[in-house]
């Protein structure tokens, strides 16, 4: 948790290849090519698993298109060659927005840079050797540029605005569904019975509350305690303390518990998927990140004011009665939230649809290249326009030389005037005579 960002981000890299090699030799893989299927697309996570372009090789890459369920990354956007300006566009591994300070501006530009030098020159690398061992004949720094269409699970709204290109798709919430699971009937008749209303309180599917240290944990048991409102805590591990406002359970479904209407608040650890399900819902939310876009998500919900966040490393008892009862007293969170709702709503194409016309449209089309941005088949010295400016500053230096020498010879000039002038007032023609 306390690691930079660099070191969280080299880390999951390494470990990704080393998942995506054992994935990749797995039976359910070997099953999967003894079966000599054909396919029209093959649809790759492009997070940290560009192992699997084996396959892309494998099956004659066919129409390749990526799925990034966070947000978005650098070097995703480098594969169909989208204009990504670090300078004006935070990267989701700081907590930074679109207003970024001078010193912001640098640290996410130096991030960025490194993780486009580290993706290209170290992790693709590598995963080229995992998959010499499967297919020799696939490069992977050439497939990693032939993406015919990117979908980004993602929406601006969670985010902030920046350009895409037509390959490049946001298709946001679309683990939501109209269709809801039932809650369990115990679950059901604890939250119809919260007269003061509901706090769900989960972290999420990668981390547990057990795991938490005890100091946390236990402020956390007595602040939740001493409420009016009963908590829906959901946690894996066994635990001594039964407050009687609080109901501890190891799993429950989540959009259903948002969808109640007794539900105030969502207590939360910041992931995206958990974000745009409480924004679906219109739950204000008190977000406690850890690692990752959690820090990112946390400071988009301070700024959108759909809630607000606390630190693990401070939390204590008191900071966690006074934000609780702020966000469910101060009605702003909950008609900020409202309206953030209303807006990623309001399309017209809902996400799952956008999808299945776009993976379609590629696949029909795949072959005019009529999606591909210009930009992303030249050399970044032809994208900069090196030559342009190499050749612009010749003709600047020449021009200024130019205007330099017209200069001096103009000053000789006025010189040897001024010193014919002064030879003449000396010597004058009666006395020469």
């Amino acid at each position: 948790r306390h690691m930079g960002a660099f070191t969280i981000l080299r880390n999951n890299m390494q470990e990704a290849n080393e998942l995506c090699e054992k994935q990749l030799f797995s039976p359910p893989i070997r099953e999967l090519i003894s079966k000599n299927k054909t396919f029209d697309a093959v649809i790759i996570e492009q997070l940290w698993y560009q192992c699997y372009y084996a396959l892309v090789k494998h099956y004659n890459s066919p129409v390749l298109i990526g799925f990034l369920s966070v947000g978005n990354l650098p070097y995703v956007m480098d594969s169909v060659g989208n204009p990504d300006d670090p300078m004006l566009n935070p990267d989701m591994a700081y907590p930074f927005t679109n207003k970024m300070a001078l010193d912001e501006r640098i640290w996410n530009y130096l991030y960025t840079t490194w993780t486009r030098i580290y993706y290209k020159y170290w992790h693709l690398p590598r995963a080229q050797k995992i998959v010499n061992k499967w297919t020799p004949d696939a490069s992977v720094q050439d497939i990693d540029r032939n993406f015919s269409l990117v979908m980004l699970g993602n929406n601006h709204v969670f985010g902030y605005p920046k350009p895409l290109l037509p390959n490049v798709i946001e298709l946001h919430s679309l683990q939501i569904t109209e269709k809801r699971e039932a809650l369990p009937k115990d679950i059901q008749e604890f939250l119809d019975n919260a007269e003061h209303g509901a706090i769900y309180f989960s972290l999420g599917s990668n981390l547990q509350t057990h795991q938490l240290p005890t100091g946390p944990l236990t402020a956390l048991c007595n602040a939740l305690s001493s409420l009016k409102q009963r908590v829906l805590w959901k946690h894996g591990g066994d635990i001594a303390i039964q407050p009687a406002n609080v109901k501890f359970v190891k799993w429950v479904p989540q959009q259903a518990v948002l969808a109640h209407p007794k539900v105030m608040v969502y207590v939360m650890q910041g992931g995206l998927q958990s974000l745009q399900e409480a924004v679906h819902y219109s739950v204000p939310v008190v977000a406690i990140p850890f690692f990752g876009d959690q820090l990112f998500n946390a400071r988009k919900i301070l700024d959108a004011g759909i809630g607000l966040a606390l630190s693990i490393d401070t939390i204590n008892e008191e900071s966690i009665v006074r934000t609780l009862t702020d966000v469910i007293e101060n009605k702003t969170y909950y008609n900020n939230i409202k309206v953030m709702s209303e807006i990623v709503k309001d399309e017209l194409v809902k996400p799952m649809d956008r999808a299945i016309w776009n993976i379609e449209h590629v696949i029909k089309f795949s072959n005019w290249g009529h999606l591909r941005y210009h930009g992303h088949n030249i050399s970044l010295l032809d994208y900069y326009e090196t030559f342009v400016i190499v050749i612009m500053a010749i003709i600047l230096f020449l021009w200024i030389c130019n205007l330099l020498v017209k200069k001096w010879k103009k000053t000789m000039l006025e010189h040897l005037l001024v010193h014919i002038v002064d030879r003449t007032k000396i010597f004058p023609k009666s006395k020469r005579e």
